[in-house]
C-alpha cells in the first residue's frame, strides 16, 4: 500500500513537472517571437532612417551651392553694414536741414531778409538767425512765425538795431533771432510735417526772389 501512494505523488510531480515545462517552453517561444518582431521592426527603421539621410544628404549638396551664395551675401551685407548705416545718417542729417531751411524760409515775411543763418549744440542745440528788415513789427512777425513751428521750442530775440532810415525802399533794422530745437524724441511726428513742408516749397517757387537770395546766402 505505501508504495502505492509513492508512485501516485511521482506521477503527479512528474505531470506538474511537465505542465512547467510546457509553460516555460510557450513563454520562451512567445519571448523569442516579441523579440524576433522587435527586432525587425527596429531594422526596418533603421534602413527607413538611413533611406532619408542619404536623402536629406543628397538635397543637402544640392542646396550647397545656395548656401554658399547666402553666406557669401550675408558677408558682404555686414562688410556694407557701416557704410550703409553712414549713408543713413548723413541722408537724415540733410533732410533735417533741408526741413530746417524751409521752415525758415517760410517763416520770413515780405521786406525781411536773412543774411546768415549758424547752428550750435547739435540735435538740442539752436539756429542763430541774422537779418534785416524794414520794420520792428516785421521783426516780431518773424518770430511768431518761427515759434508756431512744433520744430521750434522756443524763440529768442538777441537784439534789434535801427539804422536810423525811414525810406520804405531801404532795410532799415538789424536783428539776430536765436531759434532753440526741439529734442529728436519730440520731433519724431515734426519731420514728417516739415517734409510736408518741403513739398509745400516746390510749389512756391514764385515767392519774392530777395528771400531766395537770402537763403542761398544762409
Amino acid at each position: 500500500m505505501p508504495n502505492i501512494n509513492l508512485i501516485a505523488v511521482r506521477r503527479e510531480e512528474k505531470k506538474r513537472l511537465e505542465r512547467i515545462t510546457r509553460q516555460l517552453f510557450f513563454g520562451l517561444a512567445a519571448s523569442v517571437g516579441v523579440m524576433v518582431l522587435l527586432g525587425t521592426y527596429l531594422t526596418a527603421r533603421r534602413f527607413s532612417i538611413s533611406a532619408d539621410l542619404a536623402d536629406a544628404e543628397a538635397k543637402m549638396q544640392k542646396l550647397q551651392p545656395t548656401l554658399d551664395r547666402i553666406a557669401e551675401v550675408e558677408a558682404q551685407t555686414n562688410e556694407l553694414k557701416p557704410k550703409v548705416e553712414t549713408l543713413q545718417t548723413a541722408k537724415t542729417e540733410t533732410l533735417r536741414w533741408r526741413s530746417l531751411f524751409t521752415v525758415v524760409s517760410q517763416s520770413i515775411p515780405d521786406s525781411a531778409w536773412i543774411t546768415s543763418l549758424s547752428s550750435s549744440g547739435g540735435d538740442t542745440g539752436m539756429i542763430t538767425l541774422n537779418g534785416t528788415a524794414a520794420s520792428q513789427t516785421l521783426v516780431g512777425d518773424t518770430m511768431t512765425r518761427l515759434g508756431s513751428h512744433p520744430v521750434f521750442d522756443k524763440i529768442d530775440l538777441s537784439f534789434t538795431q535801427s539804422n536810423g532810415q525811414s525810406t520804405d525802399l531801404v532795410q532799415q533794422v538789424t536783428f539776430q533771432i536765436n531759434a532753440h530745437l526741439r529734442p529728436p524724441t519730440e520731433k519724431k511726428d515734426d519731420t514728417k510735417k516739415d517734409g510736408a513742408a518741403g513739398d509745400q516749397t516746390k510749389t512756391a517757387s514764385g515767392r519774392d526772389s530777395r528771400k531766395e537770395t537770402g537763403n542761398d546766402a544762409a
